[in-house]
């Protein structure tokens, strides 16, 4: 076997043992998560109560007659993430500063200051859970 081939699978076979879940919560963080599911509980109003509804296969779910599709959130090194969605046709984009807890693996995401919502991380998985109009909201969103 020549230098280059040996060289090459010898990389090959150390990128491949190498395991990111050593890595602490703020380095695994980075980079592009895909909404997974959707679910609201507990609603005030019953109305609004969302069952379990996963994404189809075309990246969308539909949630009370609202069309969104190719939902993620992507978290950058300069503790920002932006969310990009479309609704009904229309793409939009929310901007977010985060800063993220090692020790219990939690993401603290806000839309402004004190405006913060906490984040859980587990084995590449998101779980974003908050409360809007008397309602529990648990979403769900996987590395891409």
């Amino acid at each position: 076997m020549n230098l280059l081939k040996t060289t090459f699978i010898c990389a090959a076979l150390l990128m491949i043992s190498c395991n990111s879940d050593d890595d602490p919560l703020s380095v695994r963080i980075l980079g592009t998560y895909d909404l997974l599911s959707v679910v609201s509980s507990g609603c005030d109003d019953p109305d609004e109560n969302i069952d379990y509804t996963e994404v189809d296969n075309n990246g969308c779910v539909s949630v009370q007659d609202v069309n969104i599709c190719n939902v993620f959130i992507q978290f950058m090194n300069d503790g920002t993430a932006i969310e990009t969605y479309t609704e009904d046709g229309t793409q939009y984009s929310d901007e977010f500063t985060y800063t993220v807890n090692d020790d219990n693996k939690t993401i603290s995401l806000c839309e402004s200051p004190g405006d913060c919502i906490t984040m859980s991380e587990d084995i590449d998985v998101i779980t974003r859970t908050f409360f809007d109009d008397g309602c529990i909201i648990i979403i769900k969103y996987k590395r891409s």
